[in-house]
């Protein structure tokens, strides 16, 4: 089993981290052999949080991936960070090819019902993030070709992988999502 550590990314009594604090803190991971440092984020917290994908930005010359969330960013908003974390590499001598990214918590709903990929989207998903459906509509949630153009959205955008995460009957979307996917290819 391998450990990793997870950045120091809320105020839990020491304050918030600064940018000098995560760099020791992942040097000290590295040096001691930990193999993994992640991050992620909370729309709401009880204390304050350090933005996920900014921090690691800070300190992306011992990371070797990132996971972007498909819920808080379009295929356009991944492409864009993408971007920036492109340069960030660069500019810590790190060549970004060489970096992976997945695109996380891709919620999913297969259906050719137009009146149940509302409700799941408009009663199920939106209301559990507290968010706006309208803000939710390029998940791939609805049809299987509207499903497919979402995901090929994302590989377009130039994500390596998509983490998709079914809402209802997990193993029948799964078979949804895999034959929606590979009639799109």
């Amino acid at each position: 089993m391998r450990l990793g550590v997870h950045l120091p990314l809320a105020d839990l009594g020491n304050g918030v981290p600064t940018a000098d604090d995560l760099r020791d803190y992942v040097v000290a991971a590295r040096e001691l052999g930990f193999s993994t440092v992640a991050a992620n984020d909370h729309l709401v917290w009880s204390h304050p949080w350090l933005d996920g994908t900014t921090a690691l930005a800070s300190v992306a010359a011992v990371a070797d991936g990132w996971f972007a969330s498909a819920y808080n960013a379009t295929p356009v908003q991944y492409a864009e960070a993408r971007a920036r974390l492109d340069d960030h590499l660069r500019g810590a001598g790190r060549a970004p090819q060489s970096f992976p990214d997945a695109v996380a918590t891709t919620w999913l709903h297969v259906n050719e019902s137009r009146h149940e990929a509302k409700h799941v989207l408009a009663d199920v998903l939106a209301p559990a993030l507290g968010r706006d459906p309208r803000t939710l509509r390029h998940l791939p949630i609805g049809s299987a070709g509207h499903c497919a153009e979402a995901l090929a959205a994302y590989a377009a955008a130039g994500a390596d992988e998509v983490l998709v995460w079914p809402l209802r009957d997990p193993v029948q979307q799964l078979e949804r999502c895999a034959a929606a996917f590979d009639q799109s290819k």
